[in-house]
């Protein structure tokens, strides 16, 4: 390229990119000549913050005020004409072909536009001159030849030009200057065609002239490559001395055997070969629509009216039928990276031409894409397609399609289950993920369940048979490829099932007090929730005690004493749980003091006896004088021996919940108990010696009935302080027919115990046993109040005595009930169960079925029940009501 002007040359500070955040737009040259009929590339580069990103970058010549610049390939003049070749990057080159004369003195602009809404920057002006055709001028003086270059370019500028002989650059034996050659003298050796060409236009040389003898061909070039389907000119001169006259020109070619080409008559060949030359010195040849089957060597040869003056060019012209491919760099590419798609031929195109490029066979509307360069940066998902490529003017000749392969992360990801809302436990699920992804996608199945994350297996598809419970959870599927990975969103999997894990706990969780608030709760593994609670009690079958999920006692009693279960249920199954023991501890009460002797004169014992839970560990014995009280025996004991006559004594038992006093007795020498508050008439006149033979029978009944003690509470003790007695625990005597405000007291720790020949029932209603008892009296009421029951030859009289149901004497072997609407039946014989000492007394009971134990029958010779009064139920009888009374073993 020359400059036919003064060069304002715009050095550029630093290479594209390194300005930092600054707009700008450097040229090369800002003057440029050139001849009509050429290229001309405008060299050009440009700079913008590293944070920008460029939308649009294009040239123009035209910006009228008030509107935008016109884009340059938008207009038809150089639709064909113009090529972008730079980038949106840092290269802006612009190259104009066929120069016209029309583009003499045009100024053009590059302008650029970013992501950022003050992005914007165009660039100054570049000038292009038009210099017109070139053409030599020949002067000859004696041997001297001088030639001169001329051009119409109006600056007075200083081109480089290039001169030619025969289309090879002169040597150094010939003297040039500026645009003048000069040959001095003149030899054979210098005989050819001469032409010139300025500097940077080497394509375009002037039309060449003869020095000296001239028998010569010369082509302007002698490789020429063109693309299928177009039309290719081959140029060529000719030269002849003077005094001879053309008459045939010829052209061969390789083709075949040898093709002779004979234009003297006509200049056209078939009808894709045209001679466009004449019989002077033009000899160029046109192929049209341009095949495989013109490939090949072409040479020109005339003949003249002189049968000696025939010439044949010396060299040959070789044609090429260009191929278009489309190159691909890269084939497969990351979305959001970058790509290059290169038009190429299988031979270099003599002349440039303007590339078309087609996706899936559709133009692509970009003016940008005239060069054969295509940019993709970055890289869309929406590039991925075929493309091809043609030469501008031969889009019937495109050339093969080549694939893009855009590689993207998974998206549009999808995942459900195979059914809709919930599902039962055992049955079978298929769940399903999808994605849109190049390349496909692997899957994998994760599950979120409280806040933690569980690798569930792998495929498009995730089938679980016989699913549990285990499965209920957020589940979600991941897709990956070589480009990344994509998550779908989560889903439920909810999975139904009965109730589990059954169970029923207590709170407070420590030690129970009678008065306390206590709760019990029902708990249970189930989906959906639990929607029905029931609570029942053991012996209490078929009866609710609440429909809660909790049940509560706010002032708890011992008569609450007992086994609990809670049976649940939700829209799949119920489920039971196991038997919860609620144990009820109390402070002692129903304190007694018990006196026995084994005759006249004999030492007198004192026994405490008490109703406690847990049992008592502390017994205080105290004598009263005329002082007061006196500490005379405390320890575990319940019995106290050795008192003097005549002195009144009581005894106070203590457990970890409290102490409660006994009456006070008063012991004579006679052995006589006197309880202070009783009647001493009642006394006397029952006398000593009935009294006494009552209590040798009671005694005598008490060994064989195995000891029985009058209550657990007695003899039994907590941790080592007592040995267990072995006296055997009656409990659940059927024949006892109890009253509505009794029958809510009676529990699983509804035990009776037994003590000598009677009985007495802590607590709740309460069985007297003893030997022959004749019982008399009418009507007695009797709650569970404190009561003193004693058996053999005790005699109680007088005093007072504190019991719900009334007053109550014992005499002799006969008992009189006065002051109640109770009575009393005698039987000759009962069986009562003992459980077996090797069965835990506190276990859980198993629910709805309690676990059997072992038991034993004891005899006894009689015993009294109470049976409710006549006048509550007066047409019952009175045998049915103890018809569950078990009958002895045979």
């Amino acid at each position: 390229m020359s400059v036919c002007g003064p060069l304002f040359v715009a050095f550029l500070l630093s290479a594209p990119g390194v300005l930092g955040n600054t707009y700008g737009v450097e040229y090369s040259l800002t003057e440029i000549c050139a001849p009509a009929g050429s290229a001309v590339d405008i060299p050009c580069t440009y700079t913008y913050p590293t944070k920008d990103t460029v939308k649009k970058a294009f040239w123009f010549t035209k910006w009228e005020e008030g509107k935008d610049p016109e884009d340059l390939f938008q207009s038809e003049d150089y639709r064909d004409r113009a090529e972008y070749r730079g980038n949106k990057e840092h290269d802006c080159t612009l190259r104009i072909k066929n120069l016209r004369d029309t583009d003499h003195g045009l100024k053009y602009r590059f302008r650029f536009i970013t992501d950022d809404p003050v992005g914007k920057y165009a660039g100054k002006e570049v000038t292009l001159y038009m210099t017109g055709p070139l053409k030599v001028d020949k002067r000859e003086l004696n041997l001297r030849v001088t030639l001169t270059c001329t051009s119409t370019c109006p600056l007075n500028s200083r081109p480089t030009y290039i001169w030619y002989r025969n289309r090879q650059p002169v040597g150094a034996k010939y003297r040039t200057s500026g645009n003048t050659l000069v040959i001095n003298p003149v030899s054979n050796d210098d005989s050819g065609h001469y032409s010139c060409a300025l500097r940077g236009h080497e394509d375009h040389p002037s039309p060449p002239v003869c020095v000296s003898h001239c028998w010569s061909v010369t082509y302007t070039h002698q490789e020429i490559c063109a693309v299928e389907g177009s039309s290719v000119d081959i140029t060529c001169y000719y030269s002849y001395p003077s005094g001879y006259a053309v008459t045939t020109p010829l052209w061969f070619s390789s083709l075949g055997s040898g093709e002779r080409m004979d234009f003297s008559v006509k200049n056209t060949y078939d009808n894709h070969v045209e001679y466009i030359g004449n019989k002077n010195n033009d000899c160029s040849l046109r192929i049209k629509e341009l095949s495989l089957n013109h490939k090949g060597k072409y040479h020109f040869r005339f003949e003249t009216n002189d049968t000696t003056g025939r010439w044949n060019g010396k060299t040959d012209v070789s044609l090429s039928v260009a191929g278009l491919l489309v190159n691909m760099d890269p084939d497969i590419v990351k979305e959001g990276e970058s790509a290059t798609l290169i038009c190429s031929t299988t031979c270099t195109l003599s002349d440039p031409p303007s590339y078309i490029w087609y996706k899936n066979s559709h133009p692509i509307a970009d003016s940008q894409t005239s060069m054969e360069y295509l940019y993709l940066n970055p890289v869309r998902i929406d590039d991925s397609g075929s493309y091809s490529c043609t030469v501008r003017g031969y889009e019937d000749h495109p050339s093969p399609v080549r694939t893009l392969s855009v590689m993207y992360t998974p998206r549009n990801m999808s995942a459900s289950p195979s059914f809709s809302g919930h599902i039962l436990e055992g049955s079978s699920v298929t769940l399903t993920c999808s994605s849109d992804a190049n390349p496909p996608a692997t899957y994998t199945w994760f599950k979120v369940k409280r806040g933690q994350t569980f690798s569930m297996g792998s495929g498009q598809q995730l089938n679980i048979s016989n699913i549990s419970s285990e499965f209920s959870g957020q589940f979600y599927c991941r897709a990956e490829n070589s480009a990344g990975t994509s998550d779908s969103e989560p889903f439920l999997v909810d999975v139904h099932y009965g109730p589990k894990n059954t169970s029923a706990s207590i709170t407070p969780s420590g030690d129970i007090v009678e008065g306390d608030s206590v709760t019990l709760t029902c708990s249970s593994d189930a989906n959906p929730p639990v929607h029905n609670y029931t609570w029942y009690k053991i012996n209490r079958v078929n009866t609710s005690l609440g429909s809660e999920q909790n049940l509560s006692f706010t002032n708890i009693s011992t008569g609450d004493m007992g086994q609990y279960y809670c049976e649940v249920a939700n829209t799949v199954a119920s489920s039971y749980s196991a038997g919860l023991h609620v144990n009820v501890y109390y402070s002692p009460r129903n304190t007694s003091v018990m006196v026995s002797s084994s005759g006249e004169g004999s030492l007198v014992t004192l026994t405490c006896n008490t109703d406690s839970n847990p049992p008592v560990h502390t017994y205080s014995w105290y004598r009263k004088n005329s002082s007061g009280s006196v500490l005379t025996a405390t320890g575990n004991n319940s019995s106290f021996t050795g008192v003097s006559d005549g002195d009144i004594y009581y005894c106070v038992a203590h457990n970890e919940y409290g102490s409660h006093n006994s009456s006070e007795i008063e012991v004579t020498s006679a052995a006589i108990i006197h309880q202070t508050g009783m009647p001493a008439g009642l006394f006397a006149a029952l006398g000593i010696i009935p009294a006494v033979a009552i209590i040798v029978v009671l005694v005598f009944v008490c060994r064989r009935g195995k000891g029985i003690s009058t209550t657990e509470n007695r003899s039994t003790m907590v941790g080592n302080r007592q040995p267990e007695d072995p006296s055997p625990v009656y409990e659940h005597v059927s024949a006892v027919l109890l009253t509505s405000d009794h029958e809510d007291r009676v529990d699983s720790q509804g035990d009776q115990v037994v003590s000598g020949g009677d009985q007495e029932v802590s607590g709740g209603d309460q069985e007297d046993l003893g030997g022959d008892q004749e019982v008399s009296g009418g009507d007695q009421e009797d709650s569970g109040g404190d009561q003193e029951d004693l058996g053999g030859d005790k005699i109680d009289s007088g005093g007072d005595q504190e019991d719900s149901g009334g007053d109550r004497v014992v005499l002799g072997g006969d008992q009189v009930i006065s002051g109640g609407d109770e009575n009393d039946v005698q039987y000759a014989t009962v069986q009562f169960k003992v459980k077996n000492k090797d069965v835990a007394q506190d276990s859980p009971a198993v629910q709805p079925q309690e676990k059997k134990e072992e038991e034993e029958d004891v005899t006894y010779a009689s015993v009294k029940f109470r049976s409710p009064s006549r006048e509550v139920i007066q047409d019952e009888d009175d045998t049915a009501i103890y018809s569950n009374v078990n009958k002895p073993r045979s």
